[in-house]
């Protein structure tokens, strides 16, 4: 990977150095900071994906994704500043399903998939949540505006990971 504009010349990356310079906004670089290589759109190149892990459990949280081009140019794919009022899943058909709140009564929701130049997040679907009031939610599909029923998220949501399986990502290595 070309890193800092430099091509290493060994055969391994120092994970801590490269989230700190990747991930600047983590309040800490410890051993619970974790990354994962993982093909997601199957085009055999592995992509880096950095993370957390959850309490008690070994399972990465992603909050950034990374990948390289040919010539070992990296790119940025997927950055979350903040997992708190957010989550990424990755799905076996290389679907990422992203879950966001903009706080008590406004939820995103949205489906992606590489690019087929590999280095790139297309947008699927965007779906805006919002609490209107204790009994009323509206669903909007934030590519159009338009409005959706409760039946047309649960359309949506299947077309992309109903059928498909969530990866169970694991820590391979660790950022200390």
């Amino acid at each position: 990977m070309r890193f800092h504009k430099e091509t290493p010349q060994n055969d391994y990356l120092d994970t801590l150095s490269f989230s700190r310079v990747l991930l600047p906004n983590l309040a800490h670089h410890r051993l619970s900071n974790l990354c994962e290589y993982y093909d997601i759109d199957n085009n055999g190149i592995k992509e880096l994906i950095l993370g957390i892990k959850l309490t008690d459990s070994n399972k990465l949280i992603p909050a950034a994704i990374y990948t390289h081009t040919s010539n070992y140019e990296v790119k940025k794919l997927y950055y979350q500043n903040t997992i708190e009022r957010g989550n990424l899943s990755i799905y076996d058909n290389g679907t990422l399903y992203s879950i966001g709140s903009g706080g008590a009564a406004l939820h995103y929701y949205g489906f992606y998939k590489i690019a087929s130049d590999g280095t790139s997040l297309e947008t699927l679907e965007n779906i805006r949540e919002e609490y209107i009031t204790d009994n009323t939610v509206k669903y909007y599909n934030e590519n159009n505006n338009n409005e959706l029923s409760y039946k047309n998220l649960d359309e949506i949501t299947g077309k992309y990971i109903n059928a498909a399986k969530e990866i169970e990502l694991t820590a391979t290595a660790t950022i200390n």
